[in-house]
């Protein structure tokens, strides 16, 4: 998990393979500012009262462990950097065979961390980034923790990603507006994600 915010993990305790007994889940959870552990946050999330058992505590077989910096699963490399989001989030670049994708959602530009930003993406298939606000918006949503899709597009062009996926876009945002925001990108490479979208890289 990229991080604990509740519009990213809210169907968690639903997810069918942590019902299963014949299947082991790994859980890896980021680094959280504060006392308090990942782990310790989302037992608080998952368990009474507000659910009804803990995670660990379903019929199926879940180990929670802490984000390491790299790890893999079974043919994925996955590597990791911290973004720049309230209470913290991570980036992930993700490789199977010569492929990557890089997954930069709930991100905020900084100078420094934008510039790390750059060489963590390099030469990417895919970048996913946030784009959950405007160019008009953001000056009045600066600490939010969210980004811009000029700024992905800034982000592929330094990074040379090859092809770049706009996500997490404001929910009030219809489709018309998301479709006059996407021909203003006037690159063939960039576009906003659509529900249900398959990619072939």
């Amino acid at each position: 998990l990229s991080h604990l915010h509740l519009d990213h993990i809210m169907g968690l305790g639903m997810f069918h393979a942590f019902a299963n007994r014949a299947q082991k889940c790994f859980l890896y959870l980021p680094f959280c500012e504060g006392p308090a552990s990942a782990e310790y946050q989302i037992s608080r999330l998952f368990g009474p009262p507000v659910w009804p058992l803990k995670l660990p505590e379903l019929e199926g077989r879940i180990e929670i462990l802490p984000m390491p910096k790299s790890l893999e699963i079974g043919s994925l490399h996955i590597d990791t950097m911290p973004g720049n989001h309230p209470g913290g989030c991570m980036v992930f670049r993700i490789r199977f065979r010569e492929k990557s994708i890089v997954y930069a959602t709930d991100y905020e530009y900084t100078e420094h961390s934008f510039s790390e930003l750059i060489d963590f993406a390099r030469n990417t298939d895919l970048l996913l980034y946030d784009a959950q606000y405007d160019e008009e918006e953001y000056p009045k949503r600066r600490g939010f923790g969210h980004s811009t899709a000029e700024k992905g597009l800034e982000l592929m062009q330094k990074s040379g990603a090859k092809q770049l996926l706009l996500i997490h876009y404001a929910p009030t945002n219809t489709d018309n507006v998301l479709l006059e925001r996407e021909k203003m990108l006037s690159i063939p490479d960039a576009s906003f994600a659509r529900e249900g979208q398959t990619i072939s890289l």
